[in-house]
Order: structure tokens, then C-alpha cells, then sequence
């Protein structure tokens, strides 16, 4: 009988249908609110992240003026009520062109941070997890790489292959793959000599089974740390790269070839074609650092409880 009640309460307990998605988001939504108020420097950053998104995707939309028509009748005007960041030689609004450069910044940003962290991460977990001679093999070629200053990597691989959007962003990914092999690695060495891992060994569970079933899910949060740090990084390369002509191509805008074209050239005569990108670049830049090291304070259980702000 006591069985059969506890086996009763335990099927009670568990939510389902509407009503456990309700107390799911529930639980998501206090959670959400309790980040905000223990970190409202990655709450701003947050906002500007999600609206640096929603320019990226709609800017086509919202966007003033189109930013390749040219007006020479408007030519070098200065900031104003009708153009917020004023125009260029060729009488395009600065603004526009801004919000056409954030959507191929997101894209290098993301999908470069996404494969190099991914990949680093992946690595980082077999290194750790296997340990022996391959994590010593592969841990010297880490070092390897690491040696080697991100930007000159990244200026070689485009030398080298051409200066394609994609081949920008395998150039950067590269930078994102060593800093994530060496903290995911730390992270899946501490998970594997623990005791449940030992247990799990002991049942017979394959290597494979154990890494997806133990060793990932716990290696997750400095993954997505790595993820949130690198995004920020991987902005400023995609600048300094069109800032030294070698970054995206033509005729996908770009902030830092509006910094190192016009903006270089008429720095003394319309000094708002470089400050309109280059504020661009350090808003969205600070904004990801700002996010990435709240929710580093938020999910490392050594900060968690610091009361760093």
C-alpha cells in the first residue's frame, strides 16, 4: 500500500501536458527575472544583444534610406534630424549603411564562434575524457596554435585562400578553437574522475555512451560560456580584418571597411564616418563582454555564490 501511495505522489509530482509547459515557463521566466536583477550590467548588454539581432533580421525594414542610392546633393552633410549619422561623399545615409554592416557582423560573429567553439569543444571533451597519449598529441598541437597571434592566423588563412565571406569566418574560428579545447578540456577532466563516471564504467557503459550521457551534459555550461566570451572577439576580428582591406568582400557592408575607407579618408573633414562605425563596433562588442561574464558569474558554481557584481 505504502508502495503504491508513494508510487501515486511521485506520478503527481510530475508535470504534464499544458499545465507542466506552464510551470516550466514559469520556472524560466523567475529565473530570467532573478538574472536581471543580480546582473544589470548583462541585462543591458542582453538588450543590446537582442536588439542588434533585431536589426541584423529586420534592418531591411527599418532602415531610413537604402544605403547604395546615391544623392550627390546631400553629399558630406553632417548628422541632422533627416540623417541621424549624416552622409558620405557619395551622399548615402551613414545610418543605413550601419544597419546593413550589423547583419554581416552577426552572421561572422556567430557562425564563426559557432564552429570554432564547436569544434574546440568537441576536441576539449575527447582530450579530456581519453586522456593518455592522444590529450598529450593534442594538447602540444593546442599549444601550437595558440602560439601564433590570432590576427596573423586569420590574415594568412585569407592571404592564402581569398577573402570570401565563409573563408572570413573559418579565419576567425580558428581563434575560437584553442580557447575552447583548453576549458572544455579542464571541465571533462574533472568529470571524469568522479565517482559516478566510475559507476557508470562499472555497468558496462561504452566510452561513447558515457561521454553523451555524463561527461557532455556536464561540460555544457563552460561551453556556453566559451560561446558568449567569444562572440564579442569575434566581431572586433571581422573589423580589424576589413579595417586592413582583407576582410569581407564587396558588396556586403561592413563596419570596419567603413572605419578603414571613407571614414580613414575623411577623418578630418567628416570625422562622423568614423565615429558612427567605430561606435557600432564598441557598443555591440561591450555589450557581448557585458553578457558573457554575467552569465560566466551565473553558471560557474566557483562565482556563484562570490557576490560578484
Amino acid at each position: 500500500m505504502n508502495m503504491l501511495t508513494g508510487k501515486a505522489k511521485e506520478i503527481d509530482a510530475v508535470p504534464t501536458g499544458f499545465i507542466g509547459w506552464s510551470l516550466k515557463g514559469r520556472r524560466y521566466r523567475k529565473s530570467l527575472w532573478r538574472f536581471l536583477r543580480a546582473k544589470p550590467l548583462g541585462a543591458i548588454g542582453l538588450l543590446v544583444i537582442v536588439l542588434t539581432l533585431m536589426v541584423a533580421a529586420f534592418g531591411n525594414v527599418v532602415r531610413p534610406y537604402d544605403p547604395i542610392q546615391m544623392n550627390f546633393l546631400e553629399r558630406l552633410e553632417g548628422p541632422s534630424a533627416k540623417h541621424w549619422f549624416g552622409t558620405d561623399p557619395f551622399g548615402r545615409d551613414v545610418f543605413s549603411s550601419i544597419l546593413g554592416g550589423a547583419r554581416v557582423s552577426i552572421y561572422v560573429g556567430f557562425a564563426s564562434v559557432t564552429l570554432g567553439a564547436g569544434l574546440g569543444g568537441i576536441w576539449g571533451i575527447a582530450s579530456g575524457y581519453l586522456g593518455g597519449k592522444f590529450d598529450l598529441v593534442s594538447q602540444r598541437l593546442v599549444d601550437v596554435k595558440q602560439s601564433i597571434p590570432t590576427l596573423a592566423l586569420a590574415l594568412a588563412v585569407v592571404a592564402t585562400f581569398g577573402n570570401s565571406l565563409n573563408m572570413v569566418v573559418l579565419a576567425i574560428s580558428l581563434g575560437a578553437l584553442g580557447g575552447a579545447v583548453r576549458v572544455v578540456r579542464s571541465q571533462a577532466i574533472t568529470v571524469r574522475h568522479t565517482t559516478f563516471i566510475d559507476a557508470a564504467r562499472a555497468l558496462g557503459s561504452t566510452d561513447l555512451r558515457i561521454i553523451l550521457r555524463h561527461v557532455l551534459p556536464n561540460c555544457v555550461a563552460p561551453w556556453i560560456i566559451v560561446f558568449s566570451a567569444g562572440l564579442g572577439g569575434a566581431i572586433l576580428a571581422e573589423a580589424s580584418l576589413s579595417y586592413l582591406g582583407v576582410g569581407v568582400p564587396p558588396p556586403h557592408p561592413s563596419w570596419g571597411r567603413m572605419l578603414s575607407g571613407l571614414g580613414r579618408e575623411y577623418l578630418m573633414a567628416a570625422p562622423w564616418l568614423s565615429f558612427a562605425p567605430g561606435l557600432a563596433i564598441m557598443v555591440v562588442v561591450l555589450a557581448f563582454n557585458l553578457f558573457g561574464d554575467a552569465l560566466r558569474d551565473v553558471l560557474d558554481p566557483k562565482l556563484r555564490g562570490s557576490g560578484r557584481r
